[in-house]
């Protein structure tokens, strides 16, 4: 009793425990609910459903990265709310304005184009998807605004609310036979998302209009640097799903979709809950070389610490594992997982302290860093295609984003250090 008391004191104490706390249970309520709904849904849509659906959040994922054109990133940096306030304004109007240029864009091409991408379904999906990826972002940014005013209790909530309405309605349609089910039930989750996070917009989007040119200006390089980094990278993480689809098929598709949604689980519950943290903390600790560098190398250990064990007992039972757990026709699911496993857990430590380079203004170098990604990443799994073995390219894929999340943690380590030496 006396070292849960002390525990609990020292919580309380700790403005950052707390908050990661906080972030931290509502990640593990929110991925607990899709854990425990994915031993059904697997039971109750094919492979091909499930490469439909990774490749219908690809395009989610692209064009919530896209229509922002990043500011929102920078909405943690400035020290006065007020011209917090502006990127906040200046974010939400692109993604309204570029989000319907996108939408009606994918709504007049031909359905030939669509179905060329590997799903074949009786709705538009491509507008649907462009629809969701544009409420996503104004989601993320509004959230980020919460993240800025230390409303952590309020984030927590958003994540379960999200994952519950996505689970529920699946695993309802699919009951009734409904073979659109986990495409229908993402879209509505995104909407429904926006719905309540909306309560939490700030007075100022509704009472006044506050100039955001110069904020726009001020910040020229996010779009000159980040937006860059950003689409490359969101491109080259979802390339795979698309091309494993062209190349392998959507079944194969949808092998590689739930091995990735179970090795993203550590990461997605511990790991985003600490980046948001770490993001506002390594603002506030910069340019205090010494502070910044320990809050990161903290970081590091207590994820090294949580990973390591997960990432053993995928690689020597990941077939085992995913067989028992998710039915017999996902076994190859888990011989994937197993090849993928050493660079889920690098990006574990990594994912969380990766803002880093917004605050230590490292947006060139790392935009140059980024288009080595855009070559290795589908080049990997060409190689793969050409020697006939998908696992050999995921090993391949695995060994360099290794490499390059290492060169990207020496850039940091640099900064920092030459920081330390000019004070």
């Amino acid at each position: 009793m006396g070292f849960l008391n002390s525990a609990r004191s020292r919580l309380l104490r700790s403005p950052s425990l707390r908050n990661t706390g906080l972030l931290t249970l509502g990640t593990v309520f929110s991925q607990g609910i899709a854990v425990a709904g994915t031993p059904l849904l697997s039971r109750l849509f094919t492979p091909s459903d499930f490469g439909a659906l990774a490749i219908f959040t690809s395009v989610i994922a692209v064009v919530a990265t896209c229509v922002t054109l990043r500011y929102e990133i920078n909405i943690l940096v400035p020290k006065a709310d007020a011209e917090a306030e502006k990127l906040v304004i200046l974010s939400i109007f692109s993604a309204l304005v570029l989000g319907s240029l996108i939408t009606l864009a994918s709504w007049c091409l031909p359905s030939a184009i669509a179905d060329s991408w590997g799903i074949k379904l009786s709705t538009p999906w491509l507008p649907l998807a462009c629809l969701a990826g544009t409420v996503s972002s104004i989601n993320a940014v509004l959230l980020l605004w919460l993240n800025r005013k230390l409303r952590y209790q309020n984030i927590a909530t958003v994540k379960v609310i999200q994952s519950l309405i996505a689970t529920l309605f699946a695993l309802i349609l699919g009951f009734c036979g409904f073979q659109e089910g986990l495409l229908a039930a993402q879209l509505l989750s995104v909407l429904c998302v926006l719905f309540f996070v909306g309560r939490y917009l700030p007075s100022f989007l509704n009472t006044q209009k506050r100039p955001v040119l110069k904020a726009a200006i001020k910040y020229k390089s996010t779009v000159k640097y980040v937006l860059p980094t950003a689409v490359i990278d969101v491109l080259t993480l979802q390339l795979p799903i698309l091309m494993i689809a062209a190349m392998w098929g959507a079944s194969s598709a949808g092998q590689f979709s739930l091995a990735w949604r179970v090795l993203i689980l550590p990461a997605s519950i511990l790991g985003t809950a600490i980046g948001q943290v770490f993001f506002q903390r390594f603002s506030i600790a910069w340019p205090d070389s010494k502070l910044a560098w320990t809050l990161v190398v903290r970081t590091w250990k207590f994820l090294a610490l949580v990973g390591i064990l997960p990432l053993l007992i995928i690689i020597f039972f990941g077939q085992e594992l995913f067989s028992l757990a998710f039915g017999s026709t996902w076994t190859e699911s888990g011989k994937i997982a197993s090849v993928l496993a050493p660079m889920m857990f690098a990006s574990l430590l990594h994912s969380p302290t990766s803002t880093s380079y917004i605050v230590l203004g490292l947006q060139k170098p790392v935009f140059f860093l980024s288009l080595a990604v855009m070559v290795y990443r589908p080049a990997s799994l060409w190689i793969g295609w050409k020697l006939g073995s998908l696992s050999l390219g995921l090993a391949i894929l695995c060994i360099m984003e290794v490499l390059q999340i290492l060169c990207f943690q020496y850039m940091v380590y640099k900064k920092v250090s030459e920081r330390d030496c000019t004070s």
